[in-house]
């Protein structure tokens, strides 16, 4: 990566110069006949304080209001001060001006003063009875020529907020409040964004660093695009990022057997494991490629289009410096998740829920209306060890009983809940509406709004636990450590493409002709009013097979060279409930930034590489650990694809043991069902982990039935039954006794009852077949997970690890089929695998696939036994071996090598040892040789 725009040096460099500068810029302008103000003065924007203390720059909302400001986020504790030094040059009386906001008039919560020099002024700001941003008039002061600091003192902590002071000598000065004359005075008198920079030409501009946009830019320049990445926020992440900590989901999520989502997506989160996060993982992997340029903290405005359905170029704005640039390209990929760029490129785009008419989907509301899915703010917590109080503020919303949170589970130890959401709808002209009715409220245009209430239900909701919930001592010892005042967004405008998905394409599993991506997350609807609607705070209609993506439904229909990625890609409303998570967000993500780059490599727009090369960009997504339904590797530079495989051992037998996980597992609150496929014709038993808090016995009774196929649950009458007593206290097995005859092969299905008291362990992995369901007013419902359940006799299926499969195509299980390589469990390492070419050929690059079990739903801390450690790669000489390559404690699914170019015959994949396990595991091997 050629740069990394870097928060700190530029604020320490756009510091109190530019101050001094203003002043003496106002006298020139004077003289020039084209002054602002008859006197000196000095406009200082608070977000370029040299100190910030305790306050945070807050940019999310420049669309809205103009500029970015300072936030007093103290979790209702008062902050350090911020302060910066300016230069008066003539002495005199100067009048104080602050922007800033009262963003709860009733309360007032977020109160500040100022300081200038030895005045404080009488003012506190943040009570004025305006909820908008408005100037505040803070008083005058006698200040002489020099220097004077300029100070913010926080008074409550309570997201208290300031965006610009101003310092008059002319009386008869008032700052403007009309926007666009706001800004011109605020480029004529502070010089913030006065001119504008030209940033240069790329082939690839990606605007929006989320996942989706990190893993374009990303896809992009490792395929030779000159590629840039604009970023508006200090960290890359988007909704995964440190700074909202929304968890990564994907396919495995909506309980799809090996599913988990590879390529860029699993490399980020591998490297998360290690580098802490996902905003370092993907700082890593984006400083590693040097075609690739990341400007952070630059929030990108707004297309410029010469001509009609083409873009030129995107305007930006540097957050904390005002700097106005621009950014040339040749492709341009909207990541904003929001569609900025494209609804400012006059894209075609929509907002809300279609009617159920018109893609006759059954889940659509009847009538189409503007409504979306809310937003959410996450906390962390901590258990102190000893009871901590927590008192609300009087801001907060209140909860005074478990009734008020419906069917939204809320104990300790859950770090944040993903229901305290709201705002999603149609815009209301008057805001005051915000709690009468809170789905009048627009995600963009009132985004600063919804994040205000949004804070005021997470203290409300927190208020609730610790002190009205009727678990509420279950929190006693627990403390807030961390409160987001960024949103995660789910819904906004969706960009139209050549093809809009719906949930048809979505519940049938379509493979798409043009498929370059897949989901499988359910369909997961959230009600607009959020948290204040009475119902569930989601429905998940879950799915029975993984669905494509095409790459018609991933660039615009009238913009020629526009592609977007992410929440924003052209699908139904009722589609977006599945492709909206990250994990398939990061999936279109690489799929359109490898486009890109092919693009260039054709000098064509999308669409036309759509058509005329769609079967090379789906090859080159399979070759960077992709999967796409039904396709395999079909590269003709696959030196690997026509050679003989042999292998030191392979594994005859397999079998099943549960995976404990640390995770408490789920409440008998309602009928509990697990599916598994039966590889035996007789079960004797079923044993489930089971936990119980109940200080004295409980019986219960399991059912076992036959499933027609698999995920389905409709059988309503047992095959057999057992009871077995689950002692005081347990924590462990409970086992049940059937001694039932089953057809090998075939699915069957365990069900429990309600059992107050009672908890079904969760488990990290599961054998084929297995799936999830529990019963509500409605019949059974699909979900995510598996219990802990063990069989007697265990499950086992047939070998099918022979060596050819690593060069079968597909780079993961699917269905029976294993497309693996395992060596024989009984045999020591190293275990090899060889594949021979059958004549000499020139070899630079190998590509190596590893078993991380992408069934598991994340990636587990640690390692999974199966993954190889240490390995290396050699080459037939003579009648030996020479190492090519040697790699110690492998961390990594896909592995990429390349090395100066070598004549072989016959190359040789040696593992020397597991991460544990005792069979050796390879997916894929590839070979390429130079210039491929």
């Amino acid at each position: 990566m050629r740069s990394f725009t870097q928060p700190n040096r530029r604020s320490r460099r756009y510091g109190a110069a530019r101050w001094r500068f203003s002043v003496a810029a106002v006298v020139a302008l004077a003289a020039a006949g084209d002054a602002i103000a008859a006197g000196a003065t000095l406009w200082v924007e608070a977000e370029l304080f040299d100190q910030k203390g305790g306050w945070v720059v807050d940019g999310q909302f420049i669309d809205q209001m103009g500029s970015s400001y300072l936030l007093a986020a103290g979790r209702c504790r008062p902050v350090a001060d911020a302060h910066a030094d300016v230069a008066i040059d003539a002495p005199g009386r100067y009048t104080l001006w602050v922007r800033c906001k009262n963003w709860q008039v009733e309360f007032s919560p977020g109160r500040f003063q100022v300081k200038v020099g030895p005045h404080l002024s009488a003012v506190t700001f943040g009570k004025q009875p305006d909820p908008h941003w408005t100037w505040v008039k803070g008083g005058t002061f006698e200040l002489s020529a020099g220097k004077h600091r300029v100070v913010l003192h926080d008074l409550t902590g309570s997201y208290g907020r300031c965006d610009a002071l101003v310092l008059t000598s002319d009386p008869g000065f008032a700052p403007p409040t009309e926007r666009a004359e706001l800004e011109r005075v605020r480029r004529s008198l502070s010089g913030v964004g006065a001119t504008v920079k030209d940033r240069g030409s790329f082939d690839v501009v990606v605007v929006g660093g989320g996942v989706a946009g990190s893993c374009a830019a990303i896809a992009s320049a490792r395929h030779g695009a000159n590629t840039v990445l604009i970023q508006d926020r200090p960290v890359l992440g988007g909704n995964a990022s440190e700074e909202v900590r929304v968890w990564v989901q994907g396919a495995v999520g909506g309980g799809l057997p090996n599913a988990r989502e590879g390529g860029i997506v699993e490399e980020m989160l591998e490297r998360a494991k290690t580098d802490g996060n996902e905003s370092k993982a993907l700082a890593t992997l984006t400083q590693a490629e040097p075609k690739l340029t990341v400007c952070l903290l630059t929030r990108a405005t707004g297309a410029r289009c010469r001509a009609k359905g083409h873009i030129d170029a995107v305007e930006a704005v540097h957050v904390v410096t005002g700097e106005r640039s621009v950014f040339a390209g040749k492709l341009f990929i909207d990541c904003t998740g929001d569609g900025v760029i494209g609804a400012s490129a006059g894209a075609i785009y929509r907002v809300g829920r279609e009617g159920r008419d018109e893609f006759k989907e059954s889940i659509a509301p009847e009538t189409p209306d503007r409504r979306t899915l809310g937003s959410s703010l996450l906390w962390d917590i901590e258990d102190t060890g000893r009871p901590t109080p927590f008192v609300a503020p009087p801001w907060a919303i209140a909860f005074p009983s478990c009734k008020d949170l419906p069917h939204r589970r809320h104990q300790p130890p859950n770090k944040g809940h993903w229901w305290v959401e709201f705002g999603g709808g149609t815009p209301t002209p008057d805001l005051r509406e915000i709690v009468a009715d809170p789905n009048q409220l627009d995600t963009i245009t009132d985004a600063e709004e919804i994040r205000d209430h949004l804070l005021r239900v997470l203290y409300g909701v927190w208020d609730h636990i610790k002190n009205r919930c009727a678990h509420k001592d279950k929190a006693a010892n627990y403390r807030l450590t961390w409160v987001g005042h960024v949103a995660g967004k789910r819904e906004s405008r969706r960009l139209i493409g050549d093809y809009i998905m719906t949930q048809h394409d979505v519940e049938a599993g379509r493979a798409f002709p043009d498929q370059v991506a897949y989901g499988g997350w359910s369909i997961d609807l959230h009600p607009p009013a959020g948290i204040y609607d009475p119902g569930r705070p989601s429905i998940h209609h879950f799915l029975k097979q993984p669905y494509s993506i095409p790459f018609r439904s991933l660039y615009s229909k009238n913009v020629d060279n526009l592609m977007f990625a992410g929440r924003d890609i052209s699908v139904s409303h009722v589609a977006l409930g599945t492709t909206r998570v990250m994990a398939t967000c990061g999936l279109t993500g690489q799929a359109v930034g490898t486009a890109g780059a092919l693009c260039i490599q054709h000098d064509a727009v999308p669409r036309y590489v759509g058509r005329n090369h769609i079967g090379r960009l789906q090859q080159l997504l399979l070759k960077d650990d992709g999967y796409l339904i039904g396709l395999r590797n079909e590269d003709p530079a696959d030196l690997a694809r026509t050679a003989k495989v042999t292998a030191s051992s392979t594994q005859a037998l397999a079998g099943y043991d549960a995976s404990i996980t640390g995770q408490p597992g789920h409440e008998m609150v309602c009928p509990r069902a697990q599916m598994f496929r039966v590889s035996a014709e007789r079960i004797q038993s079923i044993r489930a982990y089971v936990i119980s808090s109940r200080a004295e016995p409980v019986d219960l009774k399991m059912g076992l039935r036959r499933a027609k196929e698999w995920s389905d649950f409709s059988q309503k009458k047992d095959l057999a039954t057992a009871t077995a007593t689950v002692p005081a206290r347990h924590r462990g097995w409970v086992s049940f006794r059937f001694d039932q005859s089953l057809t090998p092969g075939g699915y069957y299905w365990f069900h429990l009852p309600v059992a107050k008291g009672l908890k079904l362990q969760l488990m990290r992995g599961a054998p084929p077949g297995s799936r999830r369901a529990y019963r509500s007013s409605k019949g059974w419902n699909l979900a995510s997970g598996h219990y802990a359940f063990v069989t007697d006799p265990p499950i086992v299926w047939p070998g099918q690890w022979q060596a050819e499969n690593v060069i079968d195509g597909v780079s993961r299980p699917v269905g029976d089929a294993s497309h693996l390589w395992a060596s024989d469990p009984n045999q020591p390492m190293p275990q090899w695998i060889e594949l021979d070419l059958g004549r000499t050929r020139r070899i630079s690059e190998i590509r190596l696939t590893f078993d991380t079990d992408i069934n598991a739903r994340y990636i587990p801390d640690g390692f999974v036994p199966q993954l190889v450690r240490d390995y290396r790669v050699l080459r037939a000489e003579g009648d030996g071996w020479v190492e090519i390559l040697r790699e110690r404690d492998n961390a990594r699914r896909h592995r990429v090598h390349t090395f100066a170019p070598v004549e072989a015959s016959r190359i040789r994949v040696e593992v020397l040892r597991t991460r544990g396990g005792k069979s050796a595991h390879i997916f894929e091997v590839r070979l390429y040789g130079p210039g491929r």
